[in-house]
């Protein structure tokens, strides 16, 4: 009954970590793209990258972020 209870803790807290590195800060996702923090701010404004908002912050879930750059690589889009 403990084993399976400490299993399923370090499942919940492996769980966790993962959404938590998943979520980026607009200052990360400036850095991975190499803009400036106002200009994914003015993206997140314009609806152009896919993004979320927990209260007033601004998050981004990277496998998105990567996901939007490559699609917008192959249609030669640039803002």
């Amino acid at each position: 009954m403990h084993r399976q209870l400490v299993k399923n803790q370090k499942k919940d807290v492996m769980m966790q970590n993962d959404i938590e590195e998943q979520l980026l800060p607009v200052r990360a996702v400036a850095e991975l793209l190499h803009v400036k923090e106002s200009t994914i701010r003015k993206w997140v404004a314009q609806l152009e990258i896919p993004h979320m908002r927990i209260g007033k912050t601004i998050r981004f879930r990277k496998t998105e972020v990567l996901q939007w750059l490559e699609e917008n690589a192959k249609k030669g889009k640039t803002n």
